[in-house]
């Protein structure tokens, strides 16, 4: 069985694919990894991303006064 990959390299791999677009295949060429490697890891950390940021950054309405002051946005 092979070991997996850093957690610090698929945050890497993930951020470059999100800020310049990169595919997973070119991610894979430059750092040498598989392309299925290299998409898991960038699902796997947006995954992790969005619990921990989700509920910090965007929270769902509470009631109809939430509702009122995006309106007014």
């Amino acid at each position: 069985m092979r070991n997996s990959i850093e957690l610090g390299l698929k945050l890497v791999v993930t951020l470059q694919h999100l800020a310049e677009g990169a595919s997973p295949k070119s991610n894979a060429q430059h750092y040498r990894l598989g392309r299925l490697t290299v998409s898991q890891a960038i699902y796997s950390t947006c995954e992790a991303l969005w619990h921990v940021l989700q509920p910090l950054y965007l929270q769902a309405p509470r009631g109809p006064e939430d509702w009122k002051e995006i309106t007014k946005g």
